[in-house]
């Protein structure tokens, strides 16, 4: 689950704080900042014919190209800034798709931006990785203890199943008992 573009604009390092008051803290005292909700029917955004929703990671990559190349190519100023794609969470693995795309857009003269790089924020490409990683890391570094990690491991492999069977909303459930798992064992180490 990503965080909605909002929190992170109100709440993170946009130019208002969530009483829309303006903040010291934004971003844009450095740079300029676009926040997309990403895909097409997350967060604030929305269509009104619900056909015309992506269904591929490659068909919101092109999405997200159709409005970069709409905002740098019309406005030279832009063009002269490196872009960084970030994405967090789960939108890490959209950012990974449109970074590529975007770099062949650019080394085939349709989209005109410097690509400074992409971030990777939290990402969350591949679920079941991602959660096998925590009882490892958190026993190497002494934040929980081998029974810690035995039952950390045994939720991961139900996970695991889970996913293989299809059985998503049992693995989400799952992934549920593994943060508890942790938290009980780690005196509340915070998964996301």
């Amino acid at each position: 689950m990503g965080v909605p573009g909002g929190v992170v604009n109100f709440g993170g390092v946009g130019p208002l704080d969530f009483f829309l008051k303006p903040t010291n803290l934004t971003w844009l005292k450095k740079a300029d900042l676009l926040f997309v909700d990403n895909p097409v029917g997350s967060g604030y955004s929305y269509v009104e014919d619900e056909e015309l929703l992506a269904k591929t990671d490659e068909e919101v990559a092109t999405d997200l190209i159709t409005l970069l190349t709409e905002i740098f190519n019309k406005y030279q100023t832009l063009q002269k800034k490196p872009l960084y794609i970030v994405g967090w969470s789960y939108g890490a693995k959209f950012a990974a798709t449109l970074g590529l795309l975007a770099l062949k857009a650019i080394e085939n003269n349709k989209l005109k931006l410097i690509l400074g790089g992409i971030v990777l924020a939290d990402g969350y490409i591949s679920p079941e990785d991602y959660v096998a990683s925590w009882g490892p890391l958190l026993k190497d570094v002494s934040r929980i203890d081998e029974n810690g990690l035995i039952e950390s491991n045994s939720v991961v492999k139900k996970i695991k199943q889970q996913i293989a069977n299809g059985n998503w909303k049992a693995a989400e459930q799952s992934w549920n008992d593994l943060v508890q798992v942790i938290h009980a064992y780690s005196n509340n180490v915070v998964c996301s």
